[in-house]
């Protein structure tokens, strides 16, 4: 869960749902649970964006210009993972259309659309407390389809997630993920994650 999570629900002027769904996933039969997402989310009062492409979910993002309450990926762990890497700071929520979906069937998460409707308009939340074994940091430009940049210098609220990271005593290992320019990009780069670290996790210590 993002930091800022609680707030964005809270707010009513978030109605954007955008949706990245996977049109290989899982059997054909599901995309029932599709349509009753978007048709549930149309009635009550919210606006959904169906993408079947990153590209789209990367044009919906930046169109819908902040207001976004939640991102859902529709496939498999694959997708979630898309989705996580390309919404940063947002809510995030699955509807899990693939055959594994494993983090889905941890939480025991249904194939619902409708149930997955009543979660999104109500803002319920289920937080991964204490169960954060390792994670991959990444900062982006910007949402959708953005490269990686500096901790700090993009859109993700990485002083948050660190000091969420503090409140829940995490003393696992934490990875940087950074994955655009060259070798001399790298290096010129790298250096300032692990300043930007040193730096914000001192501020966060106190």
């Amino acid at each position: 869960m993002a930091p800022n999570t609680p707030r964005i629900l809270k707010d009513s002027g978030r109605r954007h749902v955008i949706i990245l769904a996977n049109p290989r996933a899982g059997p054909r039969n599901r995309r029932k649970a599709l349509d009753d997402l978007v048709a549930n989310l149309v009635s009550r009062g919210l606006q959904p964006a169906l993408c079947w492409e990153l590209e789209g979910l990367s044009d919906h993002l930046k169109k819908a210009n902040g207001l976004i309450r939640c991102v859902v990926a529709a496939g498999g762990d694959g997708t979630l993972q898309e989705v996580i890497n390309r919404a940063p700071g947002l809510p995030i929520s699955i509807l899990p259309l693939g055959n594994e979906n494993l983090l889905a069937r941890h939480f025991h998460l249904l194939c619902s659309g409708k149930e997955l409707a009543e979660t999104i308009v109500h803002g319920q939340v289920k937080k991964l407390e204490g169960r954060v074994m390792h994670l991959h940091f990444k900062d982006l430009n910007e949402y959708g389809d953005g490269y990686d940049v500096p901790w700090g210098a993009g859109k993700a609220d990485v002083k948050g997630m660190l000091a969420e990271l503090k409140r829940q005593g995490y003393k696992g290992y934490l990875s940087i993920e950074y994955e655009y320019g060259d070798l001399d990009h790298l290096t010129t780069n790298l250096p300032k994650c692990v300043e930007f670290f040193d730096k914000t996790t001192a501020e966060v210590a106190k």
